[in-house]
């Protein structure tokens, strides 16, 4: 998880894992956060439910529109555009929920998640995650 201080808001965080859930209370439950690397016993695979979570604390201005692109390994990139929720007052925190079904992994090396607001040419956050296969493959 990479964390950003931006002019959209005071931070932002992408953070990757393999559920989401909705809580009542304004919360969310994330089920299967990885870190830095995703391990696998073998390439290629197919995850059942993959998901990119973008979380912006104290929203400093809204934005009308977003694009995630997601690069994994040696694949063409995954693209999402949308508006974003409602718009919220100043300070107040947003959340993105972008959800993956049956996602397939072929090829190890670094995968990135860039989301890019309003058209910008520079995403206003991004993350990386290194996909490896089995322990044996992890650097020190």
């Amino acid at each position: 998880m990479d964390v950003a201080e931006m002019k959209l808001a005071e931070k932002a965080y992408i953070i990757f894992c393999d559920d989401v859930r909705e809580e009542v209370g304004n919360k969310l439950s994330l089920m299967g956060v990885y870190s830095k690397k995703i391990v696998f016993p073998s390439l290629p695979v197919v995850m059942r439910s993959f998901h990119i979570v973008v979380i912006f604390e104290n929203l400093k201005k809204n934005f009308k529109r977003f694009n995630l692109v997601f690069n994994l390994p040696e694949a063409k990139p995954l693209e999402v555009s949308g508006t974003p929720p409602a718009p919220k007052d100043k300070n107040e925190n947003m959340n993105l929920l972008l959800g993956y079904a049956a996602l397939k992994i072929e090829k190890p090396g670094i995968a990135s998640a860039k989301l890019f607001i309003d058209g910008e040419e520079k995403p206003e956050v991004q993350s990386e995650i290194e996909i490896i296969t089995a322990m044996k493959d992890v650097k020190k």
